[in-house]
């Protein structure tokens, strides 16, 4: 080779390091666009703002601190409070809807409060019955932060019986 000039191999590798170094750092290639583009990837999960927010569980905590499941559990107390985990944060000032009835479909009046923004706290305003079926489920009103409505998931709902006396 004489003064400055490539070989093909040469050439097609500096080409080739040359036009992919602007799109390994997320810059626009076309019509010579040197800015940064603000939109999200075409590939991989979405941003988490696009993720709508789901039940991960129902439980409550038993006296050795332990999270129990309430779904399909025949032996919870009758002095429950309820504990909804969310797989992300939810907008605590929206209205959330809490279906707590009995075996008969009679409501069961509920206190709500949120612990953090990703665990909301149901607690019956009275004691429950005694070996009596109760079931618990999240509406489909509950929102994320940036106002995308949950996923309605089979996790939304607990059906359990209370211990017998």
């Amino acid at each position: 080779m004489e003064g400055g000039e490539y070989s093909r191999r040469d050439f097609l590798r500096r080409f080739a390091m040359l036009s992919a170094a602007p799109l390994l750092i997320g810059f626009n290639t076309g019509c010579g666009s040197s800015k940064p583009q603000n939109h999200p990837p075409v590939y991989g999960p979405p941003p988490v703002e696009y993720i709508r927010p789901q039940v991960i569980s129902l439980y409550y905590i038993d006296s050795q601190s332990k999270k129990i499941l309430l779904q399909n559990n025949q032996g919870v107390p009758v002095q429950l409070v309820c504990l909804i985990d969310f797989s992300k944060d939810i907008n605590t000032t929206a209205p959330v809807s809490i279906a707590f009835i009995d075996a008969a479909g009679l409501a069961v009046p509920i206190s709500k409060s949120w612990r953090n923004p990703m665990t909301l706290e149901v607690a019956p305003l009275s004691q429950l019955l005694f070996d009596t079926a109760y079931s618990c489920t999240v509406g489909d009103d509950a929102e994320d932060t940036f106002g995308n409505k949950i996923y309605f998931t089979p996790d939304a709902t607990a059906t359990f019986r209370t211990v017998s006396a």
